[in-house]
């Protein structure tokens, strides 16, 4: 009984497990192992329950001595690693990568791409190689550079320059011209003095405008010369008809008339 006893403990004691004798009389025994181990398919090696302290919600894996915890068709892991909830990402059809985040399914992109306005698709970042210097738009499947309010965007088409024309207030067209705001008049105009404003036809000299302005002047005051002449010579003098003749024999000129002066009618 002793020796048959001895040699069942034997059997289970391989493989860290405990004996227990469920007959003396035909030597059978039955093993079982300790807390924290599970018996193996031998039913007599034991090996550490991984498992055991990690208390996974639904389903427990060990790999490579670590105890993995993973969830059913239709639930995801949440971030701690033990629990699992629904998972949204079945319904929200990601292009690339779809996560849980606070409960919700939440699209992202490869490197070198962002996220379309569809939260779903993904499209190639165009605005990296941009290299814009403010802002950078996709537009039509391409990168377009944009500037801030009150700038303009350079011919290179990235960097950004401050926009002098909104301060010109051109009548017509600006242009940025080495950094200055110059104004431009359309075909058959020309320029004026304020540098801003346009005027048609021919632009006079400085001597013209100098003679314009006489000019008006003289025709605006040659009323006034009609008046007062016309005044003197109604006080001083009255002008008469007068005959001019030429005599040819003596090679004279012969005016008769009458004048009349301050001492009265003079003939000549």
């Amino acid at each position: 009984m002793v020796a048959m006893y001895s040699l069942i403990i034997k059997i289970c004691v391989y493989g860290f497990a405990i004996c227990i004798v469920t007959s003396t009389v035909d030597g059978k025994a039955v093993c079982s192992c300790p807390y924290g181990y599970n018996l193996q398919a031998d039913n007599r090696s034991c090996v550490y329950d991984w498992c055991s302290w990690k208390s996974c919600e639904y389903i427990c894996e060990v790999i490579s001595d670590q105890a993995i915890c993973s969830c059913p068709n239709g639930l995801y892991l949440q971030a701690d690693g033990i629990t699992c909830s629904v998972d949204y990402c079945k319904e929200k059809s990601c292009e690339y990568n779809c996560e849980m985040a606070f409960g919700q399914a939440v699209c992202s992109c490869p490197y070198g791409s962002f996220l379309q306005a569809d939260g779903r698709s993904c499209s190639f970042d165009y605005c990296k190689e941009k290299s814009c210097e403010y802002n950078c738009e996709m537009a039509f499947g391409q990168a377009v550079c944009s500037c801030p309010y009150w700038s303009f965007l350079q011919a290179d088409g990235r960097s950004c320059s401050f926009d002098y024309c909104k301060e010109k207030n051109c009548e017509y067209s600006c242009e940025m011209v080495s950094d200055q705001a110059v104004c431009l008049c359309p075909y058959g105009s020309f320029l004026q003095d304020d540098d801003k404003s346009c005027s048609f036809g021919k632009k006079l000299s400085a001597g013209s405008i100098v003679l314009i302005v006489f000019g008006v002047a003289f025709i605006s005051f040659l009323p006034f010369f009609f008046v007062i002449f016309y005044h003197y010579n109604k006080r001083f003098n009255k002008l008469a008809p007068t005959i001019v003749r030429f005599d040819a024999e003596t090679q004279s000129t012969v005016v008769q008339g009458l004048a009349r002066n301050q001492y009265g009618n003079v003939d000549i």
